[in-house]
């Protein structure tokens, strides 16, 4: 068949009405009930034979109460329908604040300082006077700087600064 102008239209019309057909077709079954209603009757008559259960494709038995009426939809009707179309993320886990520290069981004297080598002048938990130096741990605090009047220590991760008492 030679494509020619007028073919071309025929078979654009042909398409058209078949779109038209179908469309038909579709519209019509979407708007027929497909949920029987409720009513009394429907219970033992289906399409006018007297049954009250009929075999399905898989060989099991469905009744005819058991079938799908209006109410079995209404908890779906029922639901909100403006809600997002995702669930929202789980709620955050709530960050624990480290605890604080325990006070630190020994006191700070005084402190030497000399060019090779300061040291502080510190009283343990146990009360022993100690004589610790950059790098010394004392009671779980480790000496980081020492200066004229005061030491820097790292305890628990936290730098802490303790001053010399005035007197």
């Amino acid at each position: 068949m030679k494509m020619t102008v007028r073919n071309i239209k025929r078979c654009l019309w042909l398409l058209a009405t078949a779109a038209l057909a179908a469309t038909v077709v579709v519209v019509s079954f979407g708007l027929t009930p497909s949920i029987p209603d409720d009513s009394p009757g429907y219970q033992h008559q289906v399409e006018g034979k007297d049954a009250t259960d009929e075999p399905t494709a898989a060989g099991t038995t469905l009744l005819v109460s058991d079938r799908l009426t209006a109410k079995d939809f209404k908890s779906v009707w029922s639901g909100n329908l403006r809600r997002p179309l995702y669930d929202p993320p789980p709620p955050s886990p709530e960050v624990k604040k480290a605890a604080a520290p325990p006070p630190m069981k020994f006191q700070l004297l005084g402190t030497i300082l000399e060019p090779d080598r300061s040291q502080a002048i510190v009283t343990s938990a146990d009360g022993q006077l100690v004589f610790p130096g950059v790098g010394d741990s004392v009671d779980g605090a480790v000496i980081k700087e020492i200066t004229a009047d005061s030491i820097t220590v790292l305890y628990y991760d936290q730098s802490v600064t303790l001053s010399v008492p005035k007197e």
